[in-house]
């Protein structure tokens, strides 16, 4: 077993490998991205401002930083790096040393198996690198919704808080699965509507037989789009790796107008959400649980509605008034959004062919519990 100071070119068994390219890991501060052909993926991240540091979330227990170590003597690569986990120092380690790439900097193990948040910081003037790192091989590092739920390889499995990984393939058809095969994770702005990207999100357990999505999945699609693709209303899903769970895999709904204090409908924005107040937006996203909430997050944390509006699957009331300001004669060709900006309770109509990559398709699984 490798351990601090050791080269490994590979993660070992038990571990899985991310490089610092990876779209969830966050860079504070001026970094750089030196090529290095002994690098792992022939590239490392670095950074000569005071104060930079890297942030991101993991799934897991255990947690190797990999950097190259550098004699201090020629370039000034920190010696007095901090690991903190959930804001608690846990690891100090030091990049001076022999010339060597792909070096175990940092190990921390037996983490309480779950969701961290991780912050790499120098705790002096001098450089910050990185080149990979390793967690647990069934953790995932991303995105990680801040519930207090866990992460879930089975549906049957789920309580309400829980996630589970959903990849979604564009394709001609979409191709959808629960899995997470490949180690891009969607951004939280969701995948470009465009042949060949594909990537994982999360589904979250809101209630019995319902997971909704923990972001939008693909933007740039219309609402007429997703509806010939029988993605609107749904259309029966099931996949094999789900022990022959069987469903719906559809859009959310999001209410037709805003609700006033009788939760009535009304023309005027009131900022209580939508009407009919039973629509799934609010019941589910804005009125997700606090207690299943981590603390110190908001419920943007577990569905990022502040990236980008999702399409819901109602028509809107005559006289909505749209973003743009404008009171719509005719509901008949507006489609509802619903979440935006810092607002959970956003709605707004919009015409059903409208395309942009500030709006885009929420999957919502609907199934049967056994």
């Amino acid at each position: 077993m490798a351990t601090i100071g050791d080269q490994l070119t590979a993660p070992e068994n038990g571990w899985r490998r991310y490089d610092n390219l990876n779209n969830t890991i966050r860079y504070n501060g001026s970094f750089s991205t030196q090529s290095y052909t002994s690098a792992y993926a022939g590239n490392y991240k670095y950074s000569t401002s005071p104060g930079a540091k890297i942030t991101f979330t993991i799934f897991g227990s255990k947690l190797r930083i990999i950097g190259r170590q550098y004699p201090y003597s020629t370039f000034q690569y920190s010696r007095n790096t901090h690991v903190y986990i959930d804001g608690v120092r846990k690891a100090t380690y030091s990049h001076d040393g022999t010339d060597q790439t792909q070096t175990i900097l940092a190990e921390i193990v037996g983490l309480p198996w779950g969701r961290h948040e991780i912050e790499i910081v120098a705790s002096d003037a001098d450089s910050i690198q990185l080149d990979a790192v390793d967690i647990d091989a069934e953790g995932i590092l991303g995105y990680i919704p801040a519930t207090t739920g866990t992460l879930r390889t089975k549906i049957r499995d789920m309580l309400v808080g829980d996630y589970i990984p959903f990849h979604i393939n564009i394709q001609s058809p979409w191709q959808f699965g629960f899995n997470n095969s490949s180690v891009t994770e969607i951004p939280l702005t969701g995948l470009p509507n465009t042949v060949g990207q594909s990537g994982y999100l999360f589904l979250i357990k809101v209630a019995n037989g319902l997971l909704i999505a923990d972001r939008v999945g693909v933007n740039n699609v219309s609402w007429d789009a997703l509806n010939t693709a029988r993605l609107i209303q749904g259309q029966p899903w099931s996949s094999a790796e789900m022990d022959g769970i069987e469903g719906t895999l559809r859009s959310i709904t999001g209410g037709v107008a805003y609700a006033n204090a009788y939760s009535n409908a009304s023309l005027n924005d009131e900022k209580l959400g939508a009407f009919p107040v039973h629509n799934e937006w609010d019941k589910y996203i804005v009125n997700f649980p606090i207690d299943k909430i981590e603390s110190g997050k908001t419920v943007d944390d577990v569905f990022h509605f502040r990236q980008n509006p999702t399409w819901c699957q109602d028509t809107t009331l005559t006289g909505v008034v749209g973003t743009d300001g404008v009171i719509a004669t005719s509901g008949s060709d507006k489609r509802t959004r619903r979440g935006y900006d810092s607002d959970p309770k956003w709605f707004s109509g919009i015409v059903s062919s409208f395309t942009s990559t500030a709006t885009g398709f929420r999957p919502v699984f609907e199934y049967k519990e056994v």
